[in-house]
């Protein structure tokens, strides 16, 4: 009974983190979808997405930073572009992809060196 419970209470610890980054990341998915404007705060929300991806999912990462970099190219919004860069960087190098993610990155730098 004792030994049930302590396995009980370890798994429970260990999904917590799990559980934890699905939350902020169902969240900001419904943001989004409710979100229509085309503006800089749909970058942000592009962005954020693509953060909270960065562990869980690379290839959706990546996806979201591509998104924030092309809306932020068409609103010149330089800040929200190099966080996009920098995201999409983070994304490569996840995957192993480490020359394309540098170059990104160096972009991201960039942006925010300006």
């Amino acid at each position: 009974m004792v030994y049930r419970f302590v396995t009980l209470c370890c798994f429970w610890l260990l999904a917590q983190p799990v559980f934890a980054w699905k939350q902020p990341i169902d969240s900001l998915q419904n943001e989004l979808k409710k979100y229509s404007r085309l503006d800089t705060v749909r970058v942000q929300l592009l962005n954020q997405l693509g953060f909270e991806y960065w562990i869980v999912d690379p290839n959706k990462s990546e996806e979201y930073g591509l998104q924030a970099i092309e809306l932020s190219r068409i609103l010149a919004y330089d800040k929200g572009m190099a966080f996009a860069e920098r995201i999409v960087g983070v994304a490569h190098w996840a995957r192993g992809n480490y020359d394309p993610g540098l170059e990104y990155l160096f972009k991201s730098m960039d942006l925010y060196q300006q």
